[in-house]
């Protein structure tokens, strides 16, 4: 008989979340946080250079007034449509502004902080676990601690679906220096 040493896979952990606060869809989009922030303005000037049939940036999101005053005459939603909470601008084909040509007036805009995050920026997520919950079976408790796990999203994140998005996240724990194992599950006992 040949010697023969057993070893123990890798143990993987597995979250699914339906819910997508800012931290967990940062976790999912491998992302870093920042926070943008808009002054509120009223009457600023703003300038495009018009593209026909294309959507433009104004400089500006949460905009609540625009004007047109060059070139003079046009009418909205006949020369040109504009996408007030994005700060969008199009010049709408067969209308009055020509390809290539600067539109300009003035706008107002509301004051906007935003949680943003910079996606595919984190190429490893270590995260820690300590999660108490109760079988639903028996009602005995217990609690799960992993000190760290290295997980990654189990698929894109559909931001386009007719369906809420949900992120499933799955990676290999660890076991940290010093411990016995990646993870300790303690069953609680009922008081005496």
């Amino acid at each position: 008989l040949e010697d023969a040493v057993t070893m123990p896979n890798p143990v993987e952990v597995s979250a699914a979340f339906d819910e997508m606060p800012a931290e967990i869809l940062q976790l999912a989009m491998q992302g870093t946080p920042s926070v943008l922030t808009q002054a509120a303005v009223t009457d600023e000037a703003w300038s495009v250079v018009a593209r026909l049939g294309k959507w433009v940036e104004l400089g500006w999101r949460s905009v609540t007034d625009l004007t047109v005053a060059n070139p003079a005459a046009l009418v909205e939603g006949t020369d040109y449509q504009v996408n007030y909470a994005a700060g969008l601008f199009l010049a709408i084909d067969g209308g009055g502004i020509t390809d290539g040509s600067t539109v300009d007036g003035t706008l107002s805009a509301d004051a906007l902080t935003s949680d943003r995050i910079s996606g595919a920026t984190v190429t490893q997520i270590s995260i820690a676990i300590k999660m108490h919950g109760t079988n639903q079976v028996d009602g005995k408790t217990g609690m799960l601690e992993i000190a760290q796990a290295i997980v990654s999203p189990s698929e894109p994140i559909d931001f386009f679906s007719g369906e809420f998005v949900a992120v499933t996240l799955g990676g290999k724990l660890k076991t940290p220096a010093g411990a016995g194992s990646p993870y300790t599950f303690d069953i609680d006992r009922p008081a005496p």
